[in-house]
């Protein structure tokens, strides 16, 4: 019998409904729509008072809705999801017909505002708005109403609300891309309408709250009624406005500031139709040659890398990254899109951008009685390159004193006289009378976590302009700063030491432009690195991919390194007769070219100067007295203390320890010696993807507990058997200069030999069981059994006089101080434990190495100890001809399947606190 379509389940129905508009996300459910004129029936099914659920799913499906469900809650979200999509499709109309003077567009303007300040990752809501072509209708309205719009009595803009909430959208919209495609005479008319708002800080401010007004302690977090700024001109920041939300919901909710926006747009713009020329007085290509011409100031890089790095950087996700942090909060009390408390830790680290500044002259005739808005004939852009501290009290009554109201901002709100200098736990103020003394606590970042902002009362900043960067450039060398905690407002003095030729100063004020409304902080250069780092340890292919194939991370890494202006300034240290940098960060940076490494992007040549990633590299994997080869002291078989750092592993805070830059330096190094034969081989060369334990020694060295358990960070067994590599050495009077505390051009300009080896080794384990009943197949004392003591760390930490015979399944070892003898297994002689469980295994105390090889030297003996807190391995070399000497290796067994066996090799006549005489070596089991 044929059913009757009125007799469909109302369910079925919605989910036709459902499915149908789910074909086309961008745009009007134009298919619900069809279906409601269906028929009486269908339109009653599908209507929104009987379809709530329907309407719920189709508008997240079509828009952002973490953000009204964070701040309304599903129920309301649910409730009012039915008029907000269609107010939203409204006002897109509105946006898609290019209504101008429509009268509901201050409200499809909000609209769109807050659809980018609600956007979540996968960006539905700028999506909506850039295929309705927001950007173009935004373009038009702004050329029309900066030129034509409301102006007062002597022709200035009035920032009206719609133009605050045009000229804010219009940045948040735009992109690197829309922008490049901008005609030459449209960005040139846009700066100039642009160009009043952006420089008439008199007229159009970028804060709310007087510049003057700073409260310390609880007081700096009321959200009780902003004080008004009182000037004879038209208010350029609006007072928050009752708007509609979501749907019915009202809310109140600040306009943007829209000198802010301009001046981004500005910049833009300035940075776009800037193109890269290099004076013709500039006679040197790089800093290199400048410093052999024994010349100051710029060179062709100088200028190049202002050109390329100091620019504006557009929203990586409009909605999550723009404007000034603003407030995220579930109360109707809250008013939205107003600046947020300042979160401590927000501006610390190294920036680079650009200012402009306009002719004085003319800058001082715009603030002239009855001044009209003209054009500067002239402004120029110059670099900022700062490092900036945070400095943070929770105690209001130790606080900095304010400076005088009189001075407003001038000061950074700090007396004139005040003082910093560094304390063992933070920063030191004081007045240079002497009427006060505080100690501030330094913001760190990873190494503690941020404190909360209703807990801190005041923060002031320290930074310096970056050294490569001031010689090339001049400018201010120190910066001093104060944060208003109540709306993110930041104000740095940059001067020069007391006593320097230049007294002057200069302010910069304004909020950091990256929003990140309830997500994390943006990466730091070390965040970044070293959760690259823990992608690369945890990598079965797909992690390295995204980094190399989608992230550049390749590409990134070399320029680290050695682009003139890498963050390492590798480049600038060895220009500057300096070694570079060992720090966590190149460390974490080393490890990763490391990994990412192909030879055949590099080609060395014998006539490659100083500044080469050879030469670099090879300074670094030489430089034994600067760059050692582990964390912990080597001389120091079970450390007295640990190096470590607070880092961020999964949402969770965990000790990192750093691993020390000179292994991966050696193997980058020796790589690329070695290229033709291929060994080292990095691990992005290896024929067949990696185990997925690959890296697991590696991880243990750096986040294991320390609890002595040598499996932590090295594999038993995994050293046993046939070793090819070779040994590098320098000339001995190039290496005694250097110890000597000459430059790493000594060395880097140095020849260096190299003589291939092999090894054939053996293992040897103390092992030890708790269960006395283990049918583990092992012949051992079941009473506790102590490993060897630690001895000499020039005979690989063996005590002296300690005696050793070997036999086929392993090792009896006697110490020179107790009559007990211990029993050593050999690996190759253990029986299979393949499958007992951890409780039959029993536990690896102590790992003791035995072997012999030769080279061209001849044929010698290998004894050697493993290090239980990090996998350490120490080897001695006696040569049997006895006219070699003795030598001792030492270094890391990197990998596991694929493991290479790295480090570096020393004297044994050199007392072991003092730096001997050392080369590289590599190992690679036998093909």
């Amino acid at each position: 019998m044929a059913i009757s379509f009125l007799d469909v389940p109302s369910e079925v129905l919605r989910k036709i409904a459902l499915f149908a508009v789910l074909a086309s996300p961008l745009g009007a459910p134009k298919e619900l729509r069809s279906l409601l004129l269906t028929c009486r029936a269908m339109s009653h099914h599908l209507s929104p008072p009987n379809a709530v659920r329907l309407y719920f799913v189709i508008f997240a499906s079509k828009f952002d809705a973490r953000g009204p469900l964070y701040r309304l809650g599903v129920d309301v979200v649910r409730e009012h999801a039915a008029l907000e999509m269609r107010r939203r499709f409204s006002a897109i109309q509105i946006f898609k017909r290019r209504q101008l003077d429509d009268p509901a567009l201050t409200e499809a303007l909000w609209i769109a505002y807050l659809m980018v300040e609600d956007s979540d990752t996968s960006q539905k809501n700028v999506k909506q708005l850039l295929s309705a072509g927001v950007p173009t209708f935004l373009d038009r309205y702004l050329r029309f109403n900066l030129k034509d719009g409301p102006t007062d009595s002597k022709g200035w803009p009035v920032l009206t609300e719609q133009l605050s909430l045009a000229i804010a959208l219009s940045w948040t919209l735009a992109s690197q891309r829309v922008m490049s495609y901008e005609p030459s005479d449209n960005c040139l008319e846009m700066m100039h309408l642009l160009r009043p708002v952006v420089f008439a800080a008199f007229r159009y401010s970028i804060f709310r709250t007087p510049e003057e007004v700073l409260y310390l302690g609880r007081n700096s977090l009321s959200t009780g009624a902003t004080i008004e700024s009182t000037t004879p001109y038209p208010p350029s920041v609006l007072p928050p406005q009752e708007i509609q939300y979501f749907g019915g919901v009202r809310r109140k909710a600040q306009p943007p500031f829209a000198a802010l926006f301009a001046t981004l747009l500005y910049f833009v713009r300035m940075e776009l139709r800037t193109p890269l020329i290099v004076p013709n007085h500039i006679k040197c290509q790089t800093r290199e040659e400048a410093n052999q011409r024994g010349l100051t100031g710029l060179c062709a890089d100088d200028i190049r890398h202002f050109h390329t790095h100091c620019r504006t950087r557009f929203a990586d996700f409009p909605g999550i990254d723009f404007g000034i942090q603003t407030t995220l909060g579930k109360s109707p009390d809250i008013i939205l899109c107003q600046p947020s408390f300042y979160k401590t830790g927000t501006i610390a680290g190294q920036w680079q951008g650009s200012e402009i500044c306009p002719d004085i002259q003319e800058y001082t005739e715009w603030r002239s009685p009855g001044a009209i808005p003209g054009d500067f004939v002239k402004d120029y852009r110059r670099p900022l390159y700062i490092t900036l501290e945070e400095h943070y009290t929770c105690d209001s009554r130790s606080a900095v004193p304010l400076d005088d109201a009189g001075n407003g901002s001038r000061n950074a709100w700090l007396p004139s006289d005040v003082l910093a200098k560094k304390a063992d736990d933070g920063m030191e103020f004081c007045h240079s009378d002497g009427s006060f003394r505080t100690i501030y606590q330094t913001w760190r970042r990873g190494q503690s976590p941020p404190p909360d902002p209703h807990q801190v009362a005041d923060v002031i900043i320290t930074g310096t302009t970056d050294d490569p960067y001031l010689r090339a450039w001049g400018g201010y060398t120190q910066v001093l700063g104060r944060v208003r905690m109540k709306d993110g407002l930041v104000v740095l003095v940059q001067r020069n030491p007391v006593g320097s030729a230049d007294t002057g100063s200069r302010m910069l004020r304004g909020y950091d432009s990256i929003a990140r409304k309830g997500c994390d902080d943006q990466l730091s250069v070390g965040d970044m690195l070293s959760t690259t780092y823990v992608m690369m340890l945890e990598n079965e292919e797909k992690n390295r991919l995204q980094l190399v194939e989608y992230g550049q991370m390749n590409r990134w890494i070399h320029d680290y390194w050695f682009d003139n202006h890498g963050m390492s300034h590798a480049i600038y240290n060895i220009r500057s007769g300096t070694w570079p940098k060992d720090s966590t960060e190149a460390a974490l940076g080393m490890w990763l070219f490391w990994f990412l490494l192909r030879t055949d992007d590099y080609e060395p040549n014998v006539n490659d100067g100083v500044e080469s990633p050879m030469s670099i590299l090879k300074a670094m994997a030489l430089g034994a007295h600067k760059y050692p080869l582990t964390t912990t002291p080597w001389v120091e078989f079970k450390p007295t203390s640990e190096a470590s750092l607070r880092t961020t592993l999964y949402g969770e805070p965990v000790d990192l320890t750093p691993p020390p830059l000179a292994t991966p330096a050696i193997l980058s190094f020796l790589a690329l010696v070695n290229k033709r034969r291929s060994i080292p081989l990095p691990p992005s060369e290896y024929p067949s993807p990696q185990p997925p334990d690959e890296w697991s020694s590696e991880w243990g060295r750096c986040f294991g507990k320390s609890t002595g358990d040598i499996t932590e960070c090295f594999r038993p067994g995994s050293i046993e058997g046939v070793w090819e590599g070779f040994f590098t050495y320098t000339e001995f009077t190039a290496y005694a200069a250097m110890l000597a505390g000459a430059s790493p051009t000594i060395i880097q300009k140095g020849v260096v030999g190299r003589h291939q080896q092999t090894w054939k080794l053996r293992e040897h384990h103390l092992l030890s069981t708790d269960h006395s009943d283990s049918d583990s197949g092992i012949g051992m004392d079941t009473d506790d059994v102590t490993a060897l003591r630690g001895g000499d760390p020039l005979r690989s930490y063996f005590p002296t006089g300690t005696q050793l015979r070997e036999h086929k399944d392993g090792l009896t070892v006697q110490d020179s101080d107790s009559t007990e003898v211990r029993r050593y297994h050999r690996t190759s002689a253990l029986p299979s434990l393949e499958n007992a469980t951890d409780e039959q295994k029993p536990r690896v105390k102590d790992i003791i190495l035995t072997g012999e090889g030769h080279s061209a030297w001849g044929q010698f003996n290998l004894v050697g100890r493993i290090r239980p807190c990090d996998g350490f391995i120490s080897l001695s070399k006696d040569y049997v001809d006895g006219d070699r000497g003795k030598w001792l290796y030492r270094g890391y067994l990197v990998g596991n399947a694929n493991g290479n066996l790295a480090g570096r090799w020393r004297d044994t006549l050199s007392p072991a606190d003092v730096p001997g005489y050392e080369g590289c070596f590599f190992m690679s089991r036998r093909r």
